[in-house]
């Protein structure tokens, strides 16, 4: 009955979780999810042949999507691992579904790495026959991931697979979003042909299935792609095909408004500026009819530009007043960025500067609190992805702990049982022969008693025997120890005897001895004593002769100390005089230090703003490490670095000289950096050195005069064009070292300075190389090697410095940081700082 009982339960468990699982949606509460999982796992405990094992992936793979529904990411991991545990073991055909799910979470917090690992895992556990849903949805996913992570030849491999996929399995929307990324990607590799090729694809995909509206998209996003190639006439072609097409077929107002505006922007490129400003009008009146705030003030904004290209401030103004009203209406703030950008330019041009700056100000301070919130967004997503990567790894951890106790349980269960077995093997045995032990213990038992009795009465004939011998022995002993104690006694006797005549003689002997020592040493204490007495009455008579001369001789120096004394008087009272000027000279001293400190320490904090922030290497690198160690308060040597578009810029740079001077030139050269790029973001990094060194010597040109002073820097460039995957390097009297597989380069640069110099007319060289996974760049100034130490106190030198760099470099970016600050010191010891210090490593 109660076997029964035992086996009846899990069903009603599993009856119970299918209920709950009935009503569970994204919104469930905590207590179903907790009550759902501790029922499924009461009942696997309770019956491990149940078909609850099923149950389980399906159960851990419900409540994770409601916790993911909920925001609960994290949890929502660990159920998800939880699915996969289960569905390894008990349902193979859930896992390319909880694979595509995980994948789908990371997609969705952007990280995109993480989210291929698991489309991945999906793909390798799909049959790949028959073709099915799931091997789309899971290369839909993967695809997209190397979109966004800019491996976009990959991205093409994926989606042209997905586009053939789509066709056999007959999902047209997948095909054409396939398609779509396809164009897009394509656009991005500037490839229009194959742009071209795509977009044609998408129309006749769209005509064969009478999709008006998708030939009219397909038009629209075709001749956007033509005016980015240049090919205005086709573009114009393009949209009025689409225009005719959108006649008498109902389309929204926002595709309608779209339509124009792209015709407005392709009549602006062909220079037709009438027709420019017609459609793009037509496309804002009709954007004004639905309301649409964000896109009138994008429209508004190029007609700004328009106005202001042909001179027409006043409706330039208008239309850039109007753009940033709508902009504020809308609330976004990117555009309103760009529309108080074009406002200031239009004001600029207007000749109104201090309205111009007023609106450039507030452009600024737009784009830095954009960028802010940015960085803290990229802040916020590492920082949910690193507690998914901790959660899943203490997960798995724990998945694979409780696989480990399951299968030693199983072990002792089996193991148990074998011992059980032998147990009972050994019992059986060892009855049969305790029978058969038992009847020989009898009969021995028997001849045991027989010869105990055979024995004893041998004993006790021996203890007899032994007893009388005994007696005998003792009697003997007895009689010899009393005539032996009598000679002892007579012995004794005579040797006191002896004894006492002895000391009678020796007694007299002594006696005699000390009286005649005694009369000889008082003889000699007397004698002693008048040659002491007549040796100390000589000595003081001379000591008195002594002293009479020395008293003489001390009347005098009286006099000479007493003259001095005078003089020493006089001197002390110049001294006082000039101790009370110096210590007044030593507080001004001190004060006017104290200014030119306090001065220094503003610097240097001027100075650190000016330098760029850690946080940029934490958005754009994979790892990194700054180390910093200025020789004064304020430092020669700076680092550099910023994005453009799809290039980051890092540079490390030394200046002429040190604290103050070194530090103005340290500004100077992030001023001149920042105008660069600004006006050229994708400058070549030798042209970019080009431009910093023409720069730097007009800046320190001695307009009073014909001498330029030899001031300037040297510095090293990284250009890490992510679109091209290279980096360009140039190098102004510097090297960098890279790593990699620990394979160590170091890269020379040209022997020319930033300034005035030798080889300062010689143009900068550019080295390309490939942008390669797990590679480490490392930029540095001469502090390091050129700094005194060790037990010699000589430089250290470059080659000793690169060899650190080598050996600490398979360390993490934060562990070498530490190594080689502990380094430095150590080899520095009691020596002073010669030298500013900087070393910025990155890791790709």
């Amino acid at each position: 009955m109660a076997m029964q009982m035992a086996q009846s339960q899990p069903k009603d468990l599993c009856d119970s979780i299918l209920l709950l699982h009935s009503k569970t949606d994204k919104n469930i509460e905590q207590k179903l999810f907790d009550l759902a999982l501790k029922s499924a796992q009461r009942a696997m405990i309770l019956n491990n042949k149940s078909n609850c094992h099923n149950l389980l992936a399906e159960s851990n793979l419900r409540i994770a999507r409601a916790q993911i529904g909920n925001g609960d990411l994290e949890n929502g991991i660990r159920s998800y691992l939880n699915a996969i545990s289960w569905a390894e073991r008990h349902q193979q055909n859930k896992l390319p579904l909880v694979f595509i799910e995980v994948g789908n979470v990371y997609a969705n917090i952007s990280a995109y790495e993480k989210a291929q690992e698991y489309y991945k895992k999906a793909l390798n556990s799909i049959d790949l026959e028959p073709l099915s849903n799931m091997q789309v949805f899971a290369i839909e996913g993967l695809a997209y991931s190397q979109y966004q992570m800019g491996e976009l030849d990959k991205a093409i491999v994926s989606y042209s697979q997905l586009d053939t996929l789509s066709v056999f399995v007959n999902q047209i929307q997948t095909r054409i979003r396939a398609l779509h990324y396809l164009s897009v990607i394509y656009n991005m590799k500037n490839d229009f042909e194959h742009v071209n090729r795509t977009y044609i694809k998408l129309y006749e995909l769209s005509e064969s299935r009478a999709d008006t509206l998708g030939m009219i998209l397909a038009l629209n996003n075709m001749a956007f792609a033509q005016i980015r190639n240049r090919k205005n006439n086709d573009a114009t072609q393009s949209l009025e095909k689409a225009l005719e097409l959108a006649t008498g077929f109902e389309i929204s107002n926002h595709l309608l408004a779209g339509l124009y505006l792209n015709l407005g922007i392709n009549y602006q490129n062909l220079q037709n500026i009438p027709k420019a400003i017609q459609y793009l009008n037509t496309s804002l009146d009709i954007h004004k009819r639905s309301k649409d705030d964000l896109n009138c003030a994008k429209i508004c904004n190029i007609l700004a530009n328009i106005f202001l290209v042909k001179g027409d401030h006043h409706n330039a103004s208008q239309h850039a007043l109007k753009a940033i009203d709508y902009a504020k209406s809308y609330g976004n703030m990117q555009l309103l960025s760009t529309c108080y950008e074009t406002y200031s330019k239009i004001l600029k041009q207007g000749n109104d500067h201090t309205k111009a700056l007023s609106y450039y100000e507030k452009y600024l301070a737009l784009r830095d609190s954009l960028l802010l919130i940015e960085r803290l967004e990229t802040q916020k997503r590492g920082d949910v992805f690193n507690k998914l990567v901790k959660a899943e790894k203490e997960q798995q951890l724990f998945i694979a702990d409780e696989e480990v106790k399951d299968l030693m349980l199983k072990q002792l269960r089996l193991e148990m049982e074998t011992k059980r077995q032998e147990v009972e093997l050994l019992k059986r045995q060892s009855e049969l022969e305790s029978l058969e032990k038992e009847k020989q213990f009898h009969s021995l038992l028997i001849s045991k008693k027989e010869n105990e009795t055979r024995l004893q009465k041998a004993l006790i004939q021996n203890l007899e025997q032994e007893n009388s011998l005994n007696a005998l022995k003792i009697i003997q002993k007895e009689t010899e120890e009393k005539e032996r104690l009598r000679e002892i006694e007579l012995l004794q006797s005579e040797t006191k005897r002896k004894e006492l005549e002895l000391e009678r003689e020796t007694e007299k002997r002594k006696r005699i001895i000390w009286m005649l020592a005694l009369s000889f040493l008082a003889l000699l204490s007397m004698i002693i004593g008048m040659i002491a007495i007549f040796k100390r009455n000589r000595m003081l008579a001379e000591q008195k002769k002594v002293i009479e001369s020395k008293n003489q001789s001390l009347e005098k120096a009286n006099i000479e100390i007493t003259d001095k004394n005078v003089q020493l008087s006089e001197m002390a009272e110049e001294v006082r005089a000039q101790n009370d000027e110096i210590t007044f000279q030593k507080e001004l001293i001190e004060d006017k230090n104290k200014s030119i400190t306090d001065s220094i320490q503003y610097a240097s904090i001027i100075q650190n703003a000016v330098i760029s922030d850690e946080k940029i290497l934490f958005s754009l690198f994979k790892d990194h490490f700054v180390l910093l160690k200025p020789r004064d308060i304020v430092s020669g040597d700076f680092w550099w670095c910023t994005q453009k578009k799809h290039r980051i810029i890092l540079a490390v740079a030394d200046c002429t000289g040190h604290g103050v001077p070194g530090a103005i030139l340290s500004i100077l050269g992030i001023s001149l950096l920042n105008e660069i790029v600004t006006h050229n973001p994708l400058i070549k990094a030798n042209d970019l050195l080009q431009s910093l060194r023409k720069m730097v010597i007009e800046s320190l040109s001695n307009t009073a005069g014909n001498d330029t002073p030899r001031d300037g820097m040297d510095i090293s460039v990284c250009i890490f064009d992510t679109e091209k995957q290279v980096v360009e390097i140039a190098l102004a009297n510097h090297k960098i070292c890279i790593v990699h597989n620990e394979q160590f380069e170091v890269v020379k640069g040209d022997n020319a300075p930033i300034g005035v110099g030798v080889g300062f007319n010689k143009p900068f060289t550019i080295q390309i190389k490939p942008i390669v996974a797990e590679t480490k760049y490392y930029l540095f100034s001469d502090g390091f090697a050129d700094q005194f130490g060790g037990e010699k106190g000589k430089k250290m030198n470059h080659k000793m410095f690169r060899d650190l760099l080598y050996s600490s470099s398979k360390n993490s970016m934060q562990q070498q940081q530490q190594i080689l600050e502990q380094e430095f010191m150590n080899w520095k010891g009691n020596y002073d700082q010669i030298d500013d210090v900087t070393i910025v490593g990155v890791k790709i």
